[in-house]
């Protein structure tokens, strides 16, 4: 399936759509994947040195939402119905890539 948005497409869409944010970098469409990029600062983390739950929440919510509208073109109002995440271990206070598919 080939993407309908090219990465500067995307990234205009998520530039515009919420303006004033630091929103992720779209790296790569290809198909049917998206590849996207969260620079990660101290704002993004809890104490001790870990990365926040909401900041891997946000970027895995955005790569689910560049992947649909990267094959269905500029819907913006497309939602996440549901989105659970566990974690398993402490992370890293680091620079995130995350890969959608759909």
């Amino acid at each position: 399936m080939e993407a309908v948005l090219s990465v500067r497409e995307l990234q205009e869409i998520l530039t515009s759509a919420f303006p004033g944010n630091q929103v992720p970098i779209v790296e790569a469409v290809d198909g049917d994947t998206v590849l996207l990029f969260q620079p990660v600062s101290d704002l993004h983390g809890r104490p001790g040195g870990t990365l926040s739950g909401p900041t891997m929440m946000m970027l895995a919510d955005t790569t689910a939402w560049v992947a649909v509208l990267a094959q269905i073109g500029p819907v913006l109002l497309a939602v996440t119905t549901s989105l659970h995440i566990d974690f398993l271990r402490k992370p890293e206070l680091r620079d995130l890539m995350a890969r959608g598919r759909t």
